[in-house]
């Protein structure tokens, strides 16, 4: 994925704008502090990224905020004070520099805000919309991350609004055929928005839609800044958030804060009346009837910069001090490089048809679909016929069209009609109706992260009792787990649990397959989870990001539709983009690949073949290597075993070199002697290798290294008759012989390497071996544990994760042996190993794993926290 241009600090722009620290960076856009050395100001540089540069239509939906901004004048908008091109011509933007953060920012932090700082915050976006409504200016993407919250001079709050990208107005663009006349950069039909804020004229697509879209999104805004919770449930994808726009009920604000006055639920069912004739059809008339819901006046009420003080969170330099000591400054939202699209006749559409800012990789459709992280609030840039391909995030054709993507586009198409029909979902299933109990889950999860253990157990035990979901019932047993860990003291503590399966709910009709083991990594923005099922006959790969409460910001997406029967692939985060390897044992392509994928899993380019079209090659995994990559697998070298190969990549996932082949174990007794779950790590210099090694009746843990420069093709063929093992590189047998184990987990540090393992019929064990390839110690941790894993931060702090009694346990690994343990889930049955990686900060850690619910097997996944 192309990176948006930088520039060095220091660098003068336009002959006074010198460049200082990065602010924040995405897919499209950077910011950079900076100082106009003229008048002695200091400002924010906002930059195109140079890849976007050519394309005249994301040019000028970059240059419109300045446009639309200049039309307004108003301290409750943020200010573009001038704009420019570098040498190259990529533009920039000189904005105001401002220190505080985001409503969003706020809200996570204080879920249920009071009526005076919420009435405060609206009123004062009110001010700034009115100037804009003046204009004929409609902001089109109002939410929470677009107010910013910063003080005055005075010490007063001071609201802005921000991102006036996706500003509706008209303007003079050159167009092919059309230089010098109105070209429009909307068009009836193309959806803007961000879902939970949507009005129901957005969600149709209409090009009319006017002044009263930004008003039905604040007040959704109003509600969430009271309840804490979104007025639609965005857990399942655009398409429900869409339906339940078009005919679900209004929730009832007292059903989270019964402090709320009856004059307040009256103006919200105003506000959100689905007849536009029947809602607020102003600004002001919006403020007054809020203010008079709740008797309010901000004369001799405002709010001084202490309140501000508390909610950005930081200290005071005393307990009656006005003075913000410290304020951080405005993050940037990290918005994705739009892909070129395919037009309904056929052609490509010029990446610019999409918004300036939106968060999230688009879908490879014929419509733009970007879905964001925010507690499943998701940026759409997406005509209306992308209601019948939401998920398509794969190339399909004819009817190898994955099951699931059929099923969204069926109800996507349905909630297109709903918005003119309000007739029910699909042939007499509702699924807003039959599915009510998901916006209670979905606060479980976000009480989960909150800490709030206990209340998360009620909530999902009265959605048991009423609804009998297998799947509550296993979230549930999982949390009681936590609950548990929580009252004993345990070192490490879960704060999230993940079902991020969807399909089975998408229709009545449809009953969950059995999935493979999942894996689950930490990238920049969120945490990515996969694993592989055959819910339509094929065992392919799907992906699905996860926020920080492990709720799915989107509908997973098969990432190989190609395959025939793939394994879970392994993921590597890579800047803002993720490497998966994996491999397919049958059908017509079979071999190992490599394929990029966005931030939120998105396909992002066709698959890399590391070996010949081949079925023979198995146990497929991937590492970084220096600025690249290395792939490895078994393979049968020849007729009497099957071997290690490795095969190194750049860093854009293009093969280097051959194959290097490093075994060949020769047949041990009657059959072939075979190497399999092999894992690989570059560390000092060497490639090391674990693996399982079986020959005959043993079957053993197995240690090899290899210099990171060993040129292919390795050991060449064997001679004719030979019966002597060969092996490049050095081979250790961590386990005896007599002892049958496998599941060799690697993890590597400056100080040499841990191998974990599990002994066969029971056992966990681990060993330490230093850099001089010594085994300074192992151990048998835990006589009862099996599937055990091993994982390493950035930090070099290691963590294991295994199986014992029907619990998913874990505990800190050093090099003075393995710590105390703590309980983190549940587990029934006997399962693949679980997984686990690194978070985002010290002493957090993400773990994946199966289990059984209602008979089939399902993945999970929880993110917890180390002391």
């Amino acid at each position: 994925m192309p990176v948006p241009t930088s520039i060095l600090q220091g660098t003068l722009l336009a002959g006074k704008y010198q460049v200082g620290r990065e602010l924040g960076r995405g897919g499209m856009a950077a910011v950079y502090e900076a100082n106009n050395v003229t008048i002695g100001k200091r400002v924010a540089i906002k930059l195109l990224a140079g890849h976007l540069a050519t394309s005249k239509t994301v040019v000028e939906r970059f240059l419109r905020e300045a446009r639309a901004v200049a039309k307004i004048k108003s301290p409750h908008i943020c200010d573009i004070y001038d704009s420019g091109r570098l040498d190259d011509g990529t533009p920039f933007l000189v904005m105001e520099l401002l220190e505080g953060e985001s409503l969003y920012d706020a809200m996570c932090r204080d879920r249920q805000m009071s009526p005076k700082l919420t009435l405060s915050i609206i009123l004062q976006v009110c001010r700034g919309l009115s100037k804009a409504h003046a204009k004929q200016i409609v902001h089109r993407d109002l939410k929470p991350e677009n107010i910013f919250l910063t003080v005055d001079d005075d010490g007063q709050l001071l609201v802005k609004v921000l991102d006036f990208g996706l500003a509706k107005f008209y303007d003079p663009v050159e167009t092919s055929g059309a230089k010098g006349k109105h070209a429009r950069l909307t068009r009836e039909g193309a959806v803007f928005g961000t879902p939970a804020y949507m009005s129901p004229q957005q969600v149709r697509g209409q090009a009319a839609a006017d002044t009263r879209a930004d008003l039905w999104a604040l007040a959704c805004i109003t509600y969430e800044c009271f309840t804490g919770a979104t007025v639609w449930s965005t857990e399942d994808g655009v398409a429900m958030t869409f339906a339940q726009i078009a005919t679900a009920p209004l929730p009832d604000p007292r059903g989270y804060r019964p402090d709320l006055p009856d004059t307040f639920g009256a103006w919200f069912k105003k506000a959100l009346d689905r007849d536009i004739e029947k809602r607020f059809q102003t600004v002001k008339a919006f403020a007054d009837e809020l203010a008079l819901a709740f008797n309010y006046t901000s004369s001799g009420g405002g709010l001084d910069a202490r309140l501000v003080n508390r909610i950005t969170h930081e200290a005071s330099t005393g307990a009656d001090s006005e003075e913000v000591t410290r304020i951080q400054a405005r993050k940037l939202p990290e918005p994705p490089t739009p892909l070129a699209l395919p037009t309904p006749s056929g052609g490509s559409q010029p990446s610019g048809a999409l918004p300036v800012e939106l968060r999230r990789p688009q879908f490879e459709t014929g419509a733009a679909l970007s879905l964001s992280g925010r507690r499943g609030r998701m940026a759409v840039s997406v005509a209306i016929a992308a209601l019948v391909g939401l998920v398509a995030a794969i190339v399909v054709s004819g009817d190898q069209t994955p099951p699931e993507v059929k099923e969204v586009r069926r109800f996507g198409a349905v909630a297109g009609q709903l918005a003119k029909t309000e007739l029910p979902l699909a042939s007499g299933h509702n699924f807003v109706a039959n599915h009510a109990w998901l916006p209670a889950l979905r606060e479980a999860h976000a009480l989960v992260t909150q800490r709030q253990h206990e209340r998360a157990l009620t909530i999902l035990r009265r959605i048991y009792e009423k609804h009998r979901s297998g799947m509550v019932r296993n979230l549930m047993d999982q949390l009681q787990v936590a609950v548990l860990g929580r009252e004993g003291g345990a070192r490490c503590q879960v704060y999230a649990y993940a079902r991020p399966r969807r399909y089975d709910l998408l229709s009545q009709d449809r009953r969950p397959v059995s999935a493979s083991a999942p894996v689950i990594v930490r990238g920049l923005a969120s945490a990515l989870m996969s694993w592989t099922d055959a819910r339509d006959g094929k065992m392919r790969a799907w992906v699905v990001p996860l926020d920080d409460a492990l709720r799915n910001q989107a509908l997973p997406v098969d990432i190989t539709p190609e395959g025939a029967r793939v394994s879970t692939p392994t993921l590597l985060p890579v800047a803002q983009r993720y490497l998966a390897g994996y491999w397919d044992s049958t059908g017509s392509l079979p071999g190992v690949y490599l394929r990029w994928l966005g931030v939120d899993g998105v396909i992002a380019a066709p698959p890399v073949a590391v070996t010949k079209q081949k079925p023979g090659a198995y146990y497929a995994t991937a590492a970084r290597s220096g600025d690249g990559f290395v792939v490895a697998w078994a393979d049968r070298g020849d007729v009497d075993s099957v071997d290690v190969f490795y095969r190194r990549h750049d860093k854009n996932a293009q093969p280097i070199a051959d194959a290097v082949r490093i075994s060949d174990y020769v047949k041990q007794g009657a059959s072939p002697s075979r190497v399999r779950e092999i894992v690989v790590v570059e560390s000092a210099g060497k490639l090391h290798f674990a693996y399982t090694w079986i020959g005959g009746s043993v079957q053993q843990i197995r240690y090899h290294t290899v210099p990171v420069d060993t040129a292919p093709p390795g050991l060449p063929p064997a001679e004719p008759g030979a019966s002597k093992e060969r092996v490049l590189g050095q081979v250790m047998e961590v386990t005896p012989r007599r002892e049958r184990s496998m599941q060799a987990s690697l993890a590597c540090v400056d100080a040499g390497c841990f191998i974990a393992w599990t002994r066969l019929g029971g056992g966990a064990s681990v060993a330490f071996i230093d850099t001089s390839g010594k085994q300074q110690w192992h151990k048998l941790f835990a006589p009862k544990g099996k599937h055990v894993a091993v994982g390493v931060s950035p930090k070099s702090a290691l963590q294991l994760v295994w199986v014992e009694s029907g619990r998913i346990m874990t505990a800190q690994l050093g090099r003075s042996g393995v710590g105390p343990s703590s309980k983190i889930a549940r587990v029934v049955g006997d399962h693949p190993p679980p997984v686990i990686a690194a978070g985002a900060k010290r002493g957090e850690w993400y773990v994946a794993w199966s289990d059984y619910e209602s008979g089939h097997r399902e993945p999970y996944a929880a993110r917890m926290e180390c002391q």
